[in-house]
């Protein structure tokens, strides 16, 4: 995670492949820890730009998290999984999968406002703006940065990123 944090992804995959290894054979293939080094090597091999391995590794961690009852940490790798669908301009498979994380996340008991359910709200609104490019995507867009407003405050950098680039799509 560190090297994935400075910047070196190819190191933090290297480190996360032992890491794995280790993982697998001390807690067992199907554990949930196993479950979150695979979402984390996804990270790192998305942001390594080997976007193959990074999808085999997300779509590992999502079956091994699907089985469990951890509905927030299967939204998460849902929404992984359509972001990086989103890096291929797959639009209609990344509305999909946030389309499925918001599922989950509404079966792990988290409220509207929560953090993680707005970023895949704000996801999908781009992602259907990537298809469409239209008003009502744009609006859907527009509402979830007020939201955002909302929880965040109007000075929160997500926010202000979000009004800009609300700005150049109205």
């Amino acid at each position: 995670d560190l090297w994935l944090r400075l910047g070196s992804p190819r190191r933090a995959a290297e480190y996360l492949d032992r890491a794995l290894a280790a993982h697998r054979k001390l807690y067992g293939p199907e554990h949930a820890s196993t479950a979150a080094v695979l979402h984390l090597r996804g990270d790192a091999l998305r942001a390594a730009g080997d976007f193959p391995a990074a999808m085999a590794s997300y779509r590992e961690a999502y079956k091994l998290r699907n089985r469990g009852s951890n509905h927030a940490d299967t939204a998460r790798t849902l929404n992984a999984i359509g972001v990086l669908q989103a890096d291929l301009g797959d639009w209609r498979l990344a509305d999909k999968s946030f389309a499925d994380a918001l599922g989950q996340f509404a079966q792990s008991g988290l409220g509207a406002a929560h953090p993680d359910l707005l970023t895949v709200r704000t996801n999908r609104a781009l992602a259907r703006w990537g298809e469409a490019q239209n008003d009502a995507a744009a609006q859907e867009y527009a509402d979830v940065v007020n939201t955002l407003s909302g929880t965040l405050g109007a000075q929160h950098p997500s926010v202000e990123i979000g009004r800009a680039s609300c700005r150049e799509r109205v």
